[in-house]
């Protein structure tokens, strides 16, 4: 009882409670005040054994909170080392990523910050197990050290035939609507569909296309 009670009043000194139920944390309270599981039990009306049950609980939830804390207070320390080195020397692993983000740089075969700056976002979404929130995740590091991904705003390329002629015949029958009407479609088409083309240069080659062939007309 002594180890849970000086175990939730270091909690309750410097942790974050709001991530305890209001029942776990009442319960984290009352004990630091030196009141027994019969006592609490009386307080919800419960039995001790159903009180020891939370706390066991409130106790797992703590120590993984604490971890943590403290990986992300080990995490700050080393990127304000990293901020003071030259970011062509680093390496992914001096960026402190989470597993996931670091072994999805690890399979597109990058190991080093200064090969980042040649990549775009598109190719990186590419990559096995590399997702949005791993993407995320690296654009705020690097933008810790001063790196920035590559911009994916390259030239368009050309269309083959037959994407121009489809590009054409839509673009046809969209300028016999109303002026405002066929505006309006056109780019609630292109608000629409050009998040989905981000990992198909295809797709996003040929709607920038019908954008700019709508909008130049």
């Amino acid at each position: 009882m002594k180890k849970t009670q000086e175990m939730f009043a270091n909690f309750l000194a410097k942790g974050d409670m709001s991530r305890l139920s209001p029942r776990e944390e009442k319960i984290v309270r009352l004990t630091v005040d030196g009141k027994s599981t019969e006592e609490i039990g009386v307080h919800f009306d419960v039995t001790r054994e159903r009180i020891r049950q939370i706390a066991d609980k409130a106790k797992r939830k703590i120590a993984r909170i604490t971890r943590d804390q403290e990986v992300q207070r080990l995490r700050e320390e080393r990127m304000k080392e990293v901020k003071t080195q030259d970011p062509k020397g680093l390496t992914i692993e001096d960026l402190e990523l989470s597993t996931k983000a670091y072994n999805g740089l690890c399979n597109a075969g990058i190991t080093h910050v200064s090969q980042l700056s040649g990549v775009t976002e598109a190719e990186l979404l590419r990559t096995k197990n590399f997702g949005r929130k791993s993407l995320n995740e690296l654009k705020e590091v690097l933008a810790q050290v001063g790196i920035r991904l590559k911009s994916s705003s390259a030239p368009l390329g050309e269309l083959n035939r037959t994407q121009q002629s489809d590009l054409d015949t839509v673009v046809a029958g969209i300028k016999k609507l109303p002026e405002e009407e066929a505006r309006e479609v056109s780019l609630c088409f292109l608000n629409l569909l050009l998040p989905f083309a981000v990992n198909n240069e295809g797709a996003t080659n040929l709607l920038r296309h019908f954008r700019d062939r709508l909008l130049g007309s």
